[in-house]
């Protein structure tokens, strides 16, 4: 079940206004505004994972990004890392394109994944699969720093969100491989 247009508006009008008014004042005196705009968000985040609804997951988390580099970007490092993470979340986008046309994907995951380096418990270890991996990573390093605990608390949803997203993206694949369980087998 996909998000309501109504919702969808609502996220976006966020990236525009509160996400980015969260991010641009997180040291400043607006602490009521800024919680209640995390709160807000904190509801998409958890509205989007209840319904596992990928697209909603991985849309929410580009305006996240986007937002944090924008505003964030503290050092040439912490700025290519998340550079490197919008361009891996665009290489998952087009990997859940592909895994969402049936018969190409099975000829592309032959081709390429046919090795069992190039696979993760049986399934291919494509891009979207790759950034989930990476995209965890970087919450735990991210959860190491120091950090308000509503921000602690956006980033543990975030986490979560991304493995219902590769949960639901495993799912996919095996539809489309024509798989039907993969019980037992490593993650």
């Amino acid at each position: 079940m996909a998000l309501s247009p109504d919702v969808w508006k609502m996220a976006y009008g966020l990236a525009g206004a509160e996400i980015i008014s969260v991010l641009k004042n997180r040291d400043r005196t607006e602490a009521i505004d800024r919680d209640e705009a995390r709160q807000e968000i904190r509801d998409l985040l958890l509205q989007a994972s209840r319904q596992r609804d990928i697209d909603a997951i991985l849309a929410l988390e580009g305006i996240l990004l986007s937002a944090e580099r924008e505003y964030l970007s503290e050092s040439p490092d912490k700025e290519a890392s998340l550079d490197n993470a919008l361009v891996e979340m665009d290489a998952a986008l087009l990997s859940l394109e592909s895994v969402r046309e049936q018969g190409s994907y099975r000829v592309i995951a032959r081709r390429h994944y046919g090795l069992q380096k190039n696979q993760i418990g049986g399934l291919p270890r494509d891009e979207a699969r790759q950034f989930f991996r990476s995209h965890q990573t970087r919450f735990r390093n991210l959860g190491k720093g120091r950090m308000e605990d509503s921000e602690r608390a956006l980033l543990s949803i975030r986490a979560g969100n991304i493995k219902t997203a590769e949960s639901v993206y495993k799912e996919l694949q095996q539809q489309a491989l024509g798989i039907e369980d993969l019980t037992g087998m490593n993650p």
